[in-house]
């Protein structure tokens, strides 16, 4: 009897170690479609989540726990609503690829605390003052950018003069999104100037928005611009890149433009991203519906379509 339960054991622990292999395999792959600045927060974040387990075993309870073990740490909600939507987005992914037989992930509806963005959003006016009361010409175009095109700030490192396309209606960027997905995004016309207005003699390869040693931006560079122009403007809330990206949507939501919109302008997959992302408002391209200095700006976002 012993030698039956121990080859038993075994066996068992011969399936789990196969199923690891194959967990292993499909984390890999729904890692590569994921840019390559989320790709090291995301296997922690799944690592800590999966906690050992295999894939298969996972069950809606799960989640559960790994939200409130997040919440009883203290986390800031924002951390916890990343990490247990890295969570969802594998299992969905699993779900859609065959490997597991439903979708656990979309079972689950996250905590409001947890689902609800945790900071207050920008309004217009706060906005408007980042961008005004900022000194420098560069700063203030990247604030711009950042607000009216609806960028994420990776996006915005990335951006070099090969993806500034002039043509008769004014500059379109050409932005890499997340997984490489390319978006085209119209500026308005006082935008595409001023943005023009900063370029150099410099190749097409360049940094649109260069460092003082000439590079490229980094991700905390621009984070330190964002919080200067906050205080600057008397804003005592945190604010970072991702405020005016949120500012964008909220805002133009406000004014009218259609949900499908602000998620194409965005580069949102799905609209039920966007819907999350705004709450539970009322619903041309988005960036048309912002007012900026007192003049409507006029964009607008046509994926994957070359200009």
């Amino acid at each position: 009897m012993t030698r039956i339960r121990g080859a038993q054991a075994q066996q068992l622990r011969d399936e789990r170690g196969d199923e690891l292999v194959a967990d292993a395999q499909l984390i890999d792959r729904w890692l590569a479609r994921c840019s390559v600045n989320t790709v090291r927060a995301y296997r922690r974040d799944v690592d800590r989540f999966l906690n050992g387990r295999t894939l298969r075993r996972i069950r809606t309870e799960d989640l559960e726990s790994f939200t409130g073990e997040l919440e009883s740490v203290s986390l800031a909600p924002t951390s916890i609503a990343r990490k247990v939507s890295a969570a969802r987005s594998l299992l969905s992914f699993a779900y859609s690829s065959g490997y597991l037989p439903f979708d656990v992930g979309g079972k689950y509806s996250a905590p409001l605390s947890v689902s609800c963005r945790s900071k207050r959003e920008l309004s217009e006016e706060e906005v408007r003052r980042m961008v005004t009361l900022e000194p420098g010409q560069r700063n203030r175009i990247l604030l711009q950018t950042l607000y009216v095109a609806g960028l994420l700030v990776s996006e915005l490192c990335v951006l070099t003069w090969n993806d500034v396309r002039k043509d008769w209606n004014g500059v379109q960027l050409r932005v890499i999104g997340r997984g490489g997905k390319i978006r085209y995004v119209a500026l308005p016309e006082s935008l595409s100037n001023h943005l023009l207005a900063i370029r150099s003699a410099t190749g097409l390869g360049e940094p649109v928005f260069r460092s003082r040693e000439g590079g490229r931006l980094s991700r905390i560079q621009v984070l330190r611009i964002v919080k200067a122009a906050a205080e600057r403007a008397g804003i005592e809330d945190p604010v970072s890149p991702q405020s005016l990206r949120d500012a964008h949507a909220v805002h133009a939501i406000q004014h009218g433009a259609p949900i499908e919109s602000v998620a194409a302008t965005l580069g949102h997959g799905s609209v039920h991203t966007t819907q999350r992302y705004i709450g539970d408002r009322p619903t041309a391209p988005s960036g048309s519906y912002l007012q900026l200095g007192g003049e409507v700006s006029r964009t607008e976002s046509r994926e994957g379509k070359r200009p």
